[in-house]
């Protein structure tokens, strides 16, 4: 687990401010946050926040990867319907049988099944 470890500092005004922050393991003691934060010039205290970073990180992953699979899906989808119109133009016959739920405008029937079709 990773926590976010704030160096804090006086300004000019001498309030606290964060000088720099970085990540540690939560379980590092108060020893060890303060001599990692006073390697740097005028920071007087550390202070750990514990918040949920690991479980941020996680849920970035699976919205990363969904975006991802919606995009193949989309950009697959179409690269079969402009090949379908094309073979379809080009040779007056559809490339591959569609369902029959697919919408007429994207993948339209080849003339064949248009003059056959019962209304």
């Amino acid at each position: 687990m990773c926590g976010v470890l704030h160096c804090l500092g006086p300004d000019m005004h001498r309030k606290l401010t964060e000088k720099f922050s970085m990540c540690v393991n939560n379980r590092i003691q108060s020893k060890e946050q303060l001599s990692r934060c006073q390697a740097v010039e005028g920071v007087t205290k550390a202070d750990l926040d514990n918040g949920n970073i690991s479980g941020s990180g996680g849920m970035s992953i699976w919205l990363i990867l969904f975006l991802l699979i919606i995009g193949s899906v989309s950009i697959m989808l179409i690269v079969a319907i402009t090949y379908y119109r094309y073979m379809l133009n080009k040779y007056g016959q559809a490339p591959f049988s569609v369902p029959y739920w697919c919408p007429n405008c994207l993948f339209p029937k080849d003339n064949f099944q248009r003059v056959t079709r019962i209304y």
